[in-house]
């Protein structure tokens, strides 16, 4: 599409939706559909093209503003939509499917190299196996500012991570479903990322949740990342990785993880496995992503001897040891309430380890049989 605005329109059915009958559209020696005008709309189409000299279905000028491509089928495609945009546009409910063919970037349900207030938003990504189905790829720091990434269902794609990310400046990644493969990475944060939210999420059931690293192109540090109240879980090997050590700490509170009582490795729940350089405290204790986030996670328990109302000492006691039992979270053992304390500086008083809020303990006195 050449000069002035214009709208292009199949049948106009939501490509995320439920498939009718279509006008299809396949690309010849340049592509399926190269765009280089200001406010052009690609409205209800099956669009493949898997061979041509652009390697795209859709080609989106960096140059042009005002794109809408919406309610299509893109397949078969080389690159599904090669995704720049010099201003506000849109990329909405339409259903990327098995874009696999071969070459630079290929594999990709959308590549974008340079944009400025895109959308993508509400579409549905799928069966993507030789590359990760939404590249915001880069060559500086900065190239994309203010992009959101929102609503999307990203499923059964099995090769790197399912959003891979760099070169963002202010970014909001919310209100995705992201159900990875076992061996693959949910969100990737790989270099010159700054000022991004990532909120309302669902981050599930593949290797590594979100992974914020530089990943070695020389633009740059990560810088002001906030991963908050998303749901985060089943990831095998971590929710939340901070890789490399030049990048500052990554604000991950009030997430869930998994389990009530927070999430494992660096932190001491059961939960998915945080690295370190990651602020996992406080985090949510239940699958509401609007829940309270509780300021305190975990309590200590102090246990007193008392005889006959008073608080035991080695006098009123005569030094005597009271053998005691406990139960917690994860186990059971005893110990004694004695003249010297037990975790505790003050005679005939226990003091437990961190116990979870809301998880059960109890103790008694573990009297002789007769």
């Amino acid at each position: 599409s050449r000069g002035r605005a214009r709208t292009v329109a199949g049948h106009g059915i939501p490509g995320n939706g439920v498939r009718a009958a279509e006008s299809v559209i396949t690309g010849g020696i340049t592509g399926a559909l190269q765009i280089t005008a200001d406010g052009v709309t690609i409205d209800g189409f099956q669009i493949t093209s898997a061979t041509n000299a652009l390697g795209t279905g859709i080609h989106m000028a960096a140059a042009n503003t005002g794109y809408v491509i919406q309610n299509n089928l893109i397949t078969g495609n080389q690159i599904g939509i090669y995704a720049n945009s010099a201003g506000t546009s849109t990329i909405s409910n339409n259903l990327f499917d098995a874009n696999n063919e071969s070459g630079s970037a290929g594999g990709t349900g959308i590549y974008a190299e340079f944009t400025n207030y895109l959308t993508v938003n509400n579409n549905e990504f799928r069966n993507h196996i030789t590359n990760s189905p939404v590249v915001f790829g880069a060559t500086a720091a900065g190239v994309h500012t203010n992009l959101v990434f929102s609503n999307n269902n990203v499923h059964d794609n099995a090769n790197a991570s399912n959003i891979y990310v760099v070169g963002v400046a202010t970014g909001t990644f919310s209100g995705n479903t992201v159900m990875a493969a076992s061996d693959v990475t949910g969100f990737s944060f790989s270099g010159a990322d700054t000022d991004i939210t990532v909120t309302k999420n669902t981050v599930m059931n593949g290797a590594r949740g979100i992974r914020v690293e530089d990943a070695g192109y020389g633009l740059g540090s990560n810088s002001m990342i906030a991963i908050n109240r998303n749901a985060i879980s089943g990831n095998s090997e971590y929710g939340v990785g901070n890789i490399t050590a030049d990048t500052e700490t990554v604000n991950a509170t009030c997430n869930w993880w998994g389990a009530f009582d927070g999430p494992s490795s660096i932190g001491s729940g059961s939960g998915d496995m945080v690295s370190t350089n990651v602020t996992f405290s406080p985090w949510l204790q239940s699958t509401d992503l609007d829940g309270a986030c509780p300021g305190a996670t975990s309590v200590k328990v102090t246990i007193d001897k008392y005889l006959d109302g008073v608080q035991a000492t080695a006098e009123n006691a005569n030094s005597t040891a009271f053998p005691m039992h406990a139960i917690f979270p994860g186990g059971e053992g005893d110990y004694t309430l004695s003249p010297v304390g037990f975790n505790n500086p003050n005679p005939y008083q226990a003091t437990t380890g961190d116990m979870p809020v809301g998880s059960e303990y109890s103790t008694f006195e573990n009297l002789p049989t007769s």
